[in-house]
């Protein structure tokens, strides 16, 4: 499936390919560009040399383009940023900034899907305001 990542402010491109988004990240231990799967629900990430993830520790992401923050306004451990399939259709989609943390949803006017072991504990998000 080709999925195609855009920041929600500037609306830039976030995957270069299909395979990676990119994104600005910013915490205790360093900041840089972190290369996310693609994939929801993939949590392979990439990471700059000299950063360690120390679980539970909260990052901060933003567009490596416009540099506005990610963060979303429904959870403040929640960033989120927008998807377009094959059909053009957009989704938004909010993934865990805490480390250790696996969570992911893809929200749509037909639903949520959830991925991850940690996603139930942002079942009582609100996400009828985003659609």
């Amino acid at each position: 499936m080709k999925w195609t990542y855009r920041c929600p402010h500037c609306r830039a491109h976030l995957n270069p390919g299909e395979s990676a988004i990119i994104l600005s990240a910013t915490g205790d231990t360093g900041r840089g560009l972190f290369l996310f799967n693609a994939a929801p629900g993939d949590y392979e990430l990439v990471l700059p040399e000299g950063i360690a993830l120390e679980k539970g520790q909260k990052w901060e992401f933003s567009c490596p383009i416009c540099r506005e923050n990610l963060t979303s306004a429904a959870d403040g451990n929640i960033a989120t940023i927008r998807l377009f399939d094959e059909e053009e259709k957009e989704h938004a989609v909010f993934f865990s900034k805490i480390a250790g943390e696996h969570c992911t949803f893809v929200v749509n006017a037909e639903g949520v899907s959830a991925y991850g072991p940690h996603a139930n504990q942002y079942e009582q998000m609100v996400w009828a305001k985003y659609f």
